[in-house]
């Protein structure tokens, strides 16, 4: 009976692209070739969690193959009941996130994994979730951590991807919309001064409000600006200097945009942050005069806008009201001056808030 090992290599090579990924590694078992070109796909992406023996598991397998693999997938796991912990970030799992044996890993997903919205079991418990109730500062912030398990790991994850030089590609799923200490540190700003490309999704649950402007605790962090404030202004988008393609996804539950009543503003977005941002894709926002004066801020530079997924409310000039319709909109847009260098621009979405 023919066998694999009779087909020409070119062949064989061909025919382990179909195989799993559960495949691949029992192949590569059977033999020194088979293993030598397999290490590749096998170790490509390494995915782990804070789980003590699989974080051991990945680092070993780093250890020995890490010069194969190009992306770090890590997903921290925390519950309502979990005690605190020094560290919360077990060893192994900081071990991995620093990129000490992964120098080729260019790009690092992290996805929060905390069931925040099984709110009442964590408010009942008094787990932390009075963050999103009420606003913070730095002092409250480092009380936090040293209370809940949750918030620390948050922290100390955020501390050791820090020490990741390689990483140029970041990916953010489950964002936490509130600060964390790990944010203020010099590590951390020239971390996010290196990357070349993100992509942030901001977790919304139930527990925020059905229209995602309930809780101050929320709605602060993602809008504020003020210098020395707490934000996703101030602790991240403004030190990504040298960042040419970002994708913000608001959650749906918290739209972003808009500056009334009841809207949670774009300010992050600043005129003058992200000095080097060429691509800018916005999921679940509202289209108002902030991101219209964000686009007049980088009107030399940013050639690509993708709002087919965003909303409008009209044109609303009441008091504090700055929603536009998608007509002013776009003709603010093309009144700027000098001409925006825009060269792609995505609408004419249906999503509504």
């Amino acid at each position: 009976m023919p066998s694999l090992a009779q087909l020409p290599r070119e062949l064989s090579f061909q025919v382990f692209s179909y195989l799993t990924h559960r495949d691949k590694v029992r192949l590569s078992a059977t033999c020194h070739e088979y293993h030598t070109h397999l290490a590749t796909a096998i170790f490509k992406t390494i995915r782990f969690t804070n789980e003590e023996a699989v974080a051991q598991s990945a680092l070993a397998a780093v250890k020995a193959y890490g010069q194969h693999t190009t992306r770090l997938e890590f997903t921290p796991v925390a519950w309502w009941n979990d005690e605190p912990a020094v560290p919360a970030l077990n060893p192994a799992a900081a071990e991995l996130l620093s990129g000490r044996h992964t120098p080729n890993a260019r790009a690092a997903q992290m996805r929060f994994a905390f069931d925040l919205n099984n709110f009442e079991e964590w408010d009942e418990m008094g787990a932390g979730l009075d963050a999103f109730t009420y606003s913070e500062n730095a002092d409250q912030v480092a009380a936090k951590e040293r209370k809940w398990k949750w918030r620390a790991l948050v922290s100390e994850s955020w501390a050791a991807l820090s020490e990741n030089e390689h990483v140029r590609d970041l990916t953010v799923n489950e964002l936490i919309p509130k600060s964390a200490s790990a944010f203020r540190s010099s590590f951390f700003r020239r971390f996010l001064a290196r990357l070349e490309s993100a992509t942030l999704r901001i977790w919304g649950g139930d527990c925020v409000g059905s229209s995602g402007h309930v809780f101050t605790g929320y709605v602060e962090w993602l809008w504020n600006t003020r210098e020395g404030s707490l934000g996703l202004g101030t602790d991240i988008l403004r030190h990504m200097r040298n960042l040419k393609q970002l994708e913000i996804h608001a959650a749906d539950t918290g739209f972003l945009g808009g500056t009334g009543t009841h809207n949670i503003p774009l300010y992050a977005l600043a005129p003058d942050s992200l000095p080097a941002l060429q691509s800018l894709t916005l999921t679940n926002c509202l289209v108002g005069r902030e991101l219209v004066e964000f686009i007049r801020g980088h009107a030399g530079v940013l050639t690509s806008l993708n709002v087919a997924d965003c909303a409008s409310l009209g044109d609303m000039d009441g008091p504090g009201e700055h929603s536009q319709s998608w007509v002013t909109f776009f003709d603010e847009v093309h009144s700027i001056k000098p001409a925006v260098a825009l060269t792609e621009l995505v609408a004419g979405g249906t999503k509504a808030p």
